[in-house]
């Protein structure tokens, strides 16, 4: 009986561990993420011409705010330094790190017309696996706005396929 006992404990057992679901290695995307400057963290996101999903290790560090620019005194500009590093085992498409992947908003949550200026020397490229790209990227906008949020959006059109990085800038 005990022998019975025994071989049906180990039966109940292995057919439990069979059952249950192991976590899931896919990634989420679609998410929000609050992020700090000066901070690694990592991104994900997906190529939508291929399908290939990609990591990254990203710093967005030294923020600041420059007004009073000689040829563009209507206009102020946000600069960053940006570090990348491709941690996953595809190449990641320079559009992925472009100033289009890169959003302001204001303190009502509004988005802050932004295009890329003129301070940075920053030079968005493909990034094969382990490689890296870094340089300071700006951002320029109307004089008197208030920037509140820089967003990094890890995806190129479709929201579907990345995920957005919150730095609060206040």
């Amino acid at each position: 009986m005990k022998k019975l006992l025994t071989i049906t404990l180990v039966l109940v057992i292995t057919l439990l561990g069979a059952c249950s679901e192991a976590p899931s290695s896919k990634p989420e995307f679609g998410k929000t993420y609050d992020v700090n400057e000066g901070e690694a963290f990592d991104i994900v996101g997906k190529d939508g011409a291929n399908g290939e999903v990609f990591t990254a290790n990203v710093t967005i560090s030294n923020i600041e705010f420059v007004e009073n620019v000689s040829d563009n005194e209507n206009y102020s500009f946000i600069t960053y330094d940006l570090i990348i590093n491709n941690t996953s085992d595809v190449e990641i498409l320079s559009g992925y790190f472009g100033s289009a992947n890169f959003n302001v908003y204001d303190e009502n949550g509004t988005e802050v017309y932004a295009v890329v200026g003129s301070l940075g020397d920053y030079k968005s490229a493909n990034i094969r696996p382990e490689g890296s790209n870094s340089g300071k990227m700006s951002l320029m906008f109307d004089k008197g706005e208030k920037p509140a949020q820089l967003i990094y959006s890890s995806y190129f059109l479709n929201k579907d396929t990345g995920n957005e990085y919150v730095i609060d800038l206040q």
